[in-house]
């Protein structure tokens, strides 16, 4: 089952660095012009990506040491918890307007994190604590 974890887990930190790529474009050549008040959230925004894909990979390759473990579960949990917040906030706006690169990226962050939290938790090579 880590076999199929681990290529559900690379494809999501994937999909997260590519959204990270398409959101330094943004920020290079749309954000400057059209919303430079928000330049500082969305820098943030695309490190949080940056730095989830990548500690993502690295688990992957060094799946043995276990602070790359907590990392990758202390990424895991608040992605998820953002990427359902954005998600729910898209399909039952309220008040809002619909905003569909919001939901994609909603979508692939609580599947990166639910992938990457599958993923540790049922690698039996790490030690560790497990339910």
């Amino acid at each position: 089952m880590v076999n199929k974890t681990g290529g559900l887990l690379r494809f999501f930190a994937y999909s997260t660095g590519a959204v990270a790529l398409w959101l330094v474009s943004v920020i290079v050549f749309v954000l400057p012009s059209q919303d430079p008040a928000n330049l500082p959230l969305w820098i943030a925004i695309t490190a949080g990506f940056f730095t989830f894909s990548l500690i993502s990979l690295w688990h992957l390759s060094r799946h043995n040491k276990p602070w790359l473990r907590f990392a990758v579960v202390a990424l895991a949990i608040p992605a998820v918890g953002f990427g359902v917040f954005q998600v729910v906030s898209m399909i039952a706006p309220s008040g809002g307007h619909f905003e569909g690169y919001l939901l994609l990226m909603g979508l692939i962050l609580t599947g990166h994190g639910l992938a990457a939290l599958a993923h540790t938790f049922m690698d039996r090579s790490v030690p560790g604590p497990r339910s």
